[in-house]
């Protein structure tokens, strides 16, 4: 998704993109659990992204396997850049519950078990995602906000991983693999509905 021919400006307004999706996730973090706010935003970023693939198709077509495989291998390329570096200024945050760094692939999964109040509640953490990349749209093409999202999101798992305990500067590939399935998992869910009603404005 990401392109190596951006030049310096393409980058910078890149970053800034991401750093327009990390803004809610910072200013929900005093009032909301980390790992929910990750898994919000997880599934918001699924779902953005799979309308995204859906919206550059002529066709507006629902996503096949190679397409949901196409964006799970990017955001595990987002995800294993960002494990190597630390992001979270301390581990072992006390904000959240003891449970581990895949605490928010814990929450994706547990999703039909949780009661509709509780649903509810996530959906509206990730509608606050959804609106950022929508009104994104009015002035920014869709793949580059696609690809922003994508980064941002990696990047605040992978804060929360450390916020867990995951040690910083330290690659899981057991962990990668379970955020990767969850990823494309919720990517294969959305990608099954047409998202991509008339023009492709809204996810």
């Amino acid at each position: 998704m990401s392109d190596e021919t951006w030049t310096d400006a393409e980058w910078q307004s890149f970053y800034q993109m991401a750093d327009a999706f990390m803004a809610p996730a910072n200013a929900l973090s005093s009032s909301a659990m980390t790992d929910e706010i990750a898994a919000a935003m997880l599934y918001a970023c699924s779902r953005f992204n799979a309308f995204a693939m859906q919206a550059q198709d002529p066709a507006g077509a629902t996503l096949d396997d190679e397409a949901v495989g196409f964006l799970a291998e990017e955001f595990e390329s987002h995800l294993l850049d960002s494990m190597e570096e630390q992001i979270a200024p301390t581990q072992g945050s006390r904000d959240n519950p003891v449970g581990g760094p895949e605490r928010a692939v814990v929450i994706l999964r547990d999703l039909d078990g949780k009661n509709e109040g509780d649903v509810s509640e996530f959906l509206d953490l990730a509608d606050r995602f959804l609106a950022v990349a929508n009104h994104m749209l009015e002035g920014a093409r869709i793949g580059r906000v696609s690809a922003a999202f994508m980064h941002a999101t990696a990047r605040f798992n992978v804060y929360t991983m450390q916020c867990l305990g995951h040690p910083a500067e330290q690659v899981d590939q057991d962990l990668v693999a379970a955020f990767r399935d969850v990823y494309a998992a919720l990517v294969h869910y959305h990608g099954q509905d047409a998202l991509v009603s008339g023009s492709p404005d809204q996810a």
